[in-house]
């Protein structure tokens, strides 16, 4: 592992991220922020874990009054754990919650650059940070008609809500790049990094492959995405984004926190194939996006079934090779609208044999239409218990119950003529 970059330190809460402060983990609440005595339990519970930064979704002004009470119910349990808002569409929300908060994350392809200016100055008197998360599915159209949906649209996204923050002598600000595709983040921080310098601005970075899925693939993409970057001494906190529980989510992160720094091997030989995963994932991302090949020799104590199986997670990952339909989901968060890891892995079931198609199941209509990525369907949750289907990001189904939702989705594949009967083994 190289020496990492420097970046600004940024106080959030009681830590400190970037200026050569320990890398951090974070994670994200699954539950309804208003609920908020289950979202204290699920704060607690990933602070058990080893999460050292929570972030709750704070879509109006009812989470806001949530967001009050979570703080002081942590307090009275004495949990000192920095507390972030995740901001879509609607800045009084992240104005008002900014002063209760230790940092507020905004996302600029919907986050107008005024408001951006009122949340400095409210974020300057409160002492709160502000993470600018750009989504390579939700970039701004101006963005996108200069630029296109590329990593340099990205920096770009980035780089326009950091200069307001100069101008306004603000440095307490980090900076993400996410995306679906592991690529396509990769380059994104890189190109970042090389173009820091000229622009005068150190953020520190936070990495993550949004919407990366569950189960092993989720794990192979967040691996071969994050991984790589870390071990190029890029990146000062990280979240592995997976469609499970979120406690789930921090020992892939401990992994990749702790990557041996002479990581140069397909091979491993310790007794965890979760460590596996993630070690083997994250040295293959090293190489295969400047190199790649499809020449994967990878040794491991667990069999030849898990080798191959890892293998063939790693190709699809680089996008070198399909074996199965390639699955996008979120996370799930406090929008979500019905059982994500349920219908996730009953839509899998139904669909991995349709190699190469890219199916999105999204949890909102905030995250789904925009984050859907390069998807060639989705399943996005419009409101409680329906569900809307896209090609690509067009709707073309609305509200469907989400007991006939599959049954809609597959006569859609069938419509479009990519559905086969699975094989029977």
């Amino acid at each position: 592992m190289r020496t990492r970059i420097k970046t600004t330190p940024v106080k959030v809460g009681s830590i400190l991220i970037g200026g050569g402060a320990p890398i951090r983990i974070q994670s994200m609440t699954t539950t309804k922020t208003e609920d908020v005595e289950s979202t204290v339990a699920q704060i607690v519970s990933l602070v058990q874990k080893g999460a050292e930064l929570v972030r709750v979704t704070v879509q109006g002004m009812r989470q806001v009054e949530a967001v009050k009470q979570i703080r002081q119910k942590l307090k009275d349990l004495n949990i000192e754990i920095p507390l972030i808002a995740d901001i879509h569409f609607f800045p009084k929300a992240a104005i008002e919650v900014a002063p209760f908060v230790d940092k507020v994350r905004v996302n600029p392809g919907n986050f107008a650059k005024e408001s951006f200016i009122e949340l400095i100055e409210v974020c300057k008197k409160s002492k709160t940070a502000i993470r600018i998360g750009v989504n390579h599915g939700s970039l701004a159209e101006e963005i996108l008609f200069t630029y296109g949906d590329t990593p340099k649209g990205m920096c770009e996204s980035a780089f326009q809500f950091l200069r307001i923050a100069k101008e306004a002598n603000f440095d307490q600000v980090i900076v993400s790049l996410k995306s679906s595709n592991p690529l396509v983040m990769i380059r994104a921080y890189r190109l970042f990094v090389a173009m820091m310098p000229a622009e005068g601005v150190f953020p520190p970075l936070h990495l993550g492959v949004t919407e990366a899925g569950e189960g092993i693939e989720g794990r192979i993409k967040a691996a071969f995405g994050i991984g790589p970057l870390l071990l190029e001494g890029i990146g000062d906190t990280i979240r592995v984004s997976l469609t499970e529980d979120p406690e789930e989510e921090i020992y892939p992160c401990k992994i990749l926190k702790g990557l041996p720094p002479y990581l140069n091997s397909l091979t491993y030989d310790g007794n965890s194939p979760e460590e596996a995963i993630i070690q083997i994932s994250a040295w293959a991302g090293t190489f295969l996006l400047d190199a790649p090949t499809l020449d994967l020799k990878i040794s491991t104590p667990f069999g030849g079934e898990f080798d191959l199986k890892l293998k063939e997670g790693i190709l699809q990952a680089a996008r070198l090779k399909m074996f199965k339909a390639d699955f996008i989901s979120c996370p799930s968060c406090g929008r979500t609208q019905f059982d994500l890891k349920t219908v996730t892995k009953n839509i899998k079931q139904s669909t991995e044999h349709l190699i190469g198609v890219k199916i999105a199941v999204m949890g909102c209509i905030v995250n789904g239409p925009g984050e859907m990525a390069d998807a060639d369907f989705g399943y996005v949750g419009s409101k409680p218990g329906y569900i809307d289907l896209y090609i690509k990001h067009k709707k073309v189904v609305s509200h469907v119950h989400e007991s006939k939702a599959l049954d809609a989705l597959i006569d859609l594949l069938k419509k479009e003529g990519v559905w086969k009967e699975p094989t029977l083994v």
